[in-house]
């Protein structure tokens, strides 16, 4: 769980503006594929993201380490303060299935708090290389959100210093 000094609406807009960003250089395009407000007024946005660079050195001599994409899903519900990004590889379906969520809650307890729940979920498709494959992705899904946190923060503070 990760904890945000800012409101949930900041933190909502700030979502939007996050890359380019000091700590994710390796994203290289966002496009928007689909955007409408549903019929409970929550804002449900489709994103096509592009990363280049992003694969470990080993990855890279299997599969090749060019151009990949991630579409992220988007509800934002403005009532209840609450946004949710769910993103998924687009590449290399046949062989390892990777889905990460973030649920943004304004905190209980301070209005001025955002609260940044993560989680990912790793489903290979050869059952063979299960352990390996799910321990070197999760290994690699930590360092990424790490420099995702401090990227985050860092926009943050540049939209919203105090």
């Amino acid at each position: 769980m990760e904890k945000y000094s800012y409101s949930w609406n900041q933190v909502a807009i700030a979502h939007w503006h996050r890359y380019p960003n000091p700590f994710n250089d390796n994203i290289v395009s966002e496009d928007t594929i689909e955007r409408y407000i549903d019929k409970d007024g929550k804002l449900v946005t489709k994103r096509l993201l592009g990363k280049k660079g992003s694969v470990p050195k080993w990855a890279s001599k299997l599969f090749g380490s060019g151009l990949c994409f991630v579409v992220e899903e988007s509800i934002v519900d403005p009532v209840n303060k609450i946004f949710i990004t769910r993103a998924k590889n687009v590449e290399l379906q046949s062989i390892v299935s990777i889905v990460e969520e973030v649920t943004y809650r304004q905190s209980m307890d301070n209005k001025v708090l955002t609260i940044a729940e993560r989680k990912a979920s790793v489903e290979p498709k050869i059952p063979v290389t299960f352990v390996s494959v799910q321990s070197i992705v999760e290994k690699y899904f930590q360092e990424g959100w790490n420099k995702a946190s401090r990227g985050f923060e860092a926009i943050l503070r540049s939209k919203y210093p105090s």
